[in-house]
């Protein structure tokens, strides 16, 4: 896990202040700051943080109605931890349904992140079996050379 206190001995006073500054940096780190919304011939940079503060009420029935819209398909690169993340920001508008969120929650989703994953393992399975394909035909035809002479 990266949780920076594991291995480590008693902390002092100045550590743990250090160690409180880089919790909030990575808390704000895993905030969704900015939202990319695209259509067909569009595409929208939603500051997320400055509409929560801006309009909070907003959200909900607008951006939160289109990620529930099960017409539309959502994807991106990391989006399925960018939609939890969005969930604990704004469970009204991001949440399941069970927790207040839009009916049916938000789908459908395609993480490219695990396609990507997916492929890549794939291709890593048929170089491998095609490898061992190759060195079993050169094998073999080594010991039919070596029969032969």
């Amino acid at each position: 896990s990266g949780d920076a206190s594991s291995g480590e001995g008693e902390r002092t006073g100045a550590g743990a202040g250090a160690e409180d500054e880089d919790a909030a940096e990575r808390r704000a780190a895993s905030v969704v700051a900015l939202l990319q919304v695209a259509t067909r011939d569009r595409v929208f940079l939603v500051d997320l943080p400055a509409l929560l503060r801006a309009c909070p009420d907003a959200i909900a029935p607008t951006l939160g109605a289109v990620l529930a819209d099960r017409s539309v398909l959502k994807t991106g690169f990391g989006v399925a931890e960018d939609l939890r993340r969005l969930a604990r920001l704004h469970p009204p508008a991001f949440g399941a349904e069970r927790l207040g969120g839009p009916r049916g929650g938000v789908g459908p989703v395609i993480d490219l992140q695990h396609v990507w994953a997916a492929g890549t393992r794939i291709a890593r399975e048929e170089a491998a079996a095609g490898g061992r394909a190759k060195r079993g035909r050169r094998a073999r035809a080594a010991a039919a050379a070596a029969a032969a002479e």
